[in-house]
């Protein structure tokens, strides 16, 4: 698939495999939009693929752990564009978390 001129969201990009990916499609010329929860990770990314000559991602910060983290998302990405070409559901669960607890979302605690 040519990636010229395609928007591509992309969740849970400011990190590992999703901010390789981002990279690698905004060096085919796709308009990137990275998501995550850290800023300053983000823009490491986004003066990276300035650094290369690219068209540099947009930033959407969002916690997708609730729903309204999720709204919130759809509600910028969808006020800025037009339409999406590529999803790429790449958010995950962080590892980092003090071993393995049962956490439950803000949505389940109402």
């Amino acid at each position: 698939m040519k990636m010229d001129g395609k928007t591509v969201l992309i969740t849970g990009s400011t990190d590992g495999v999703g901010r390789y990916v981002a990279a690698e499609l905004a060096k085919q010329g796709a308009r990137v939009l990275i998501h995550g929860r850290d800023a300053a990770r983000a823009k490491a990314l986004i003066d990276e693929v300035k650094r290369g000559g690219h068209e540099p991602p947009m930033f959407y910060e969002a916690d997708l752990s609730s729903m309204a983290g999720v709204r919130q998302l759809a509600n910028a990405v969808s006020a800025d564009h037009k339409r999406l070409d590529v999803f790429i559901s790449n958010a995950g669960i962080g590892s980092m978390n003090g071993g393995a607890q049962r956490q439950v979302s803000a949505d389940r605690r109402l």
